[in-house]
């Protein structure tokens, strides 16, 4: 059965995850807050919904942008819905960052952010499980993205926002992994 976590061990994660947030959002080109807990009690599908719209938009605007890679567009609490599998599942992902296009591709990076030292094979799973969502709502549009995954803990370095210079992980065995799991 899921068993919560103390509101010791939830204060000490939402704190970091604050921090760690106000730090990006100094640094990125915008920054978008989809953290609508209303919306979400009363209609997932409506605030799934406004997480591809305003992720769409970001999409077309930086598929032409000529800015600094090192300032990317960021999406904090992007509520995920969909279906994998059999499973109707959904989530919010702590954060998503896009850069502009290099390459014809638009490079979108999934975080988690934790309250560990350590990165985990959970963590990596839920960035995993957003990556299909995301991927699955997108469709056709997904062409033009290289997605990746990381996770943001206590030791993350978020000096600069290039993303060669933060965490960031293979999606792909993870993906193969959880679509095998779940259908």
């Amino acid at each position: 059965a899921f068993k919560p976590l103390s509101p010791l061990l939830y204060g000490a994660g939402r704190e970091l995850e604050q921090n760690k947030v106000a730090e990006l959002k100094e640094k990125a080109a915008e920054y978008f807050d989809l953290n609508d807990k209303a919306v979400r009690i009363t209609d997932w599908e409506q605030a799934w919904q406004k997480t591809l719209q305003v992720l769409k938009g970001i999409i077309e605007k930086q598929a032409t942008a000529v800015g600094d890679v090192a300032k990317p567009i960021l999406i904090y609490q992007a509520p995920m819905k969909g279906h994998i599998g059999v499973w109707d599942i959904k989530g919010i992902a702590d954060l998503i960052a896009v850069w502009p296009a290099k390459k014809g591709k638009i490079k979108v990076r999934i975080f988690e952010i934790k309250a560990s030292w350590k990165e985990q094979t959970a963590h990596r799973i839920q960035v995993a499980i957003y990556s299909i969502l995301l991927l699955l709502g997108l469709g056709d549009l997904a062409e033009n993205i290289d997605l990746e995954g990381g996770v943001i803990n206590k030791g993350s370095d978020l000096e600069k926002l290039e993303p060669e210079t933060l965490p960031r992980f293979r999606l792909g065995p993870l993906v193969e992994d959880v679509q095998r799991l779940l259908c």
